[in-house]
């Protein structure tokens, strides 16, 4: 659609109902990398966002009478300071093309806070490094409701199933019965991070049951002398959100090639997906080690690379943000990055949070 020269924009909640729209927004505003690729949602638009957060609002972006954009706030409860509140997760963003250029992003954000409890005060933003609009916007614009302030950098570490690792002896899968150890190590490595949720024996128990019930995935335990010292959550999203190929820029064309070529060698390497096919993928997440011990998380990366491998799976995806010393497990993995830089947000009037010296935030990849 042109845009028309003087265009007058409103917003609206947006409900279920809205989802075929949504839907066609999503399509049409790819994201540009060493490939070009949307998030397809499958047959029901807001099943990700049920799965991945406690409560969330859309907002819609409309020109005259034109659905041209949306955004979303999701909601949990999270560690601020020495308090579990709710904080918000601003992000899945879109605007079609040919409406931006109006901070319509950032009127939409000043609709949306109008749509939140006033217990809600904090929360984070993920702008992906190099796109100079939002980065201007952060940088010029003051929001009425809003104050943001950069927090740190963040990175989607893209792991490629190449070579099947060697076994692991001590990593295995959890089971229910481990759930209360597993909470205990989690409480223990996530204690006073921001953002860090509260855990539950309990749903950690009815978790690892879902997981096996619809084999999406599972948790990997790392042990030492016979204690817990590490563990992650291996979790295949496809049912709800999974990455489809549009195509790729010159690098990747090559990358492709290269992956083609290299099949002769490694015939269990899964090819690279073509124009509008998805690639196979597993969220890396909920990761918890004793002591920030990266040894001890290269292990885990070792066993789910192993156990998946040959399963046509193309890359697992693990979230690390900048400072944290867990990153040293991925040093000299095959991998591509995919970087980005948090930012805090909170509402105008309100303190900004505390975030402990040493303590990297908890940000969860499977939210964004």
């Amino acid at each position: 659609m042109t845009r028309a020269l003087n265009p007058v924009y409103h917003f609206e909640p947006l409900d279920r109902g809205a989802a075929p729209r949504l839907t066609r927004i999503n399509r049409q505003c790819p994201i540009e990398a060493d490939f070009t690729f949307y998030f397809d949602r499958g047959a029901d638009f807001f099943a990700w966002a049920d799965r991945c957060f406690e409560s969330y609002h859309y907002i819609g972006i409309f020109c005259e009478d034109e659905l041209v954009g949306y955004g979303m706030v999701g909601i949990n409860r999270g560690q601020l300071g020495r308090e579990l509140v709710p904080q918000v997760y601003l992000g899945d963003w879109r605007i079609l093309p040919g409406h931006r250029g109006f901070s319509l992003g950032l009127q939409a954000a000043e609709a949306l806070a109008t749509l939140l409890p006033d217990e809600v005060s904090h929360g984070y933003c993920l702008v992906k490094r190099g796109n100079a609009a939002v980065e201007w916007i952060l940088r010029t614009r003051s929001a009425a409701q809003w104050t943001v302030q950069p927090l740190c950098p963040f990175a989607a570490v893209n792991l490629l199933f190449l070579r099947r690792p060697p076994a692991v002896a001590h990593v295995r899968r959890a089971l229910p019965a481990h759930a209360e150890v597993m909470a205990d190590l989690m409480r223990q490595t996530w204690h006073a991070r921001l953002f860090a949720p509260a855990i539950a024996a309990t749903e950690l128990a009815a978790d690892l049951e879902q997981l096996a019930h619809d084999g999406s995935g599972g948790y990997f335990m790392a042990h030492h002398h016979g204690r817990l010292v590490g563990l992650l959550r291996a979790w295949d999203s496809h049912a709800v959100r999974r990455t489809v190929v549009l195509g790729y820029s010159r690098r990747g064309q090559i990358i492709r090639q290269l992956v083609a070529g290299a099949r002769h060698l490694l015939p269990h390497l899964a090819p690279l997906p073509g124009a509008n096919q998805p690639l196979r993928t597993l969220t890396l997440h909920r990761v918890a080690v004793a002591n920030s011990n990266p040894a001890v998380l290269r292990d885990l990366l070792h066993a789910v690379l192993r156990e998946y491998h040959g399963r046509g799976y193309h890359m697992a995806h693990l979230g690390l943000c900048g400072g944290d010393p867990l990153a040293a497990a991925v040093r000299w993995l095959p991998a591509q990055r995919f970087d980005s830089h948090i930012h805090l947000i909170a509402r105008r009037g309100t303190d900004p949070p505390r975030v402990e010296p040493g303590l990297v935030p908890w940000i969860d990849l499977e939210r964004i």
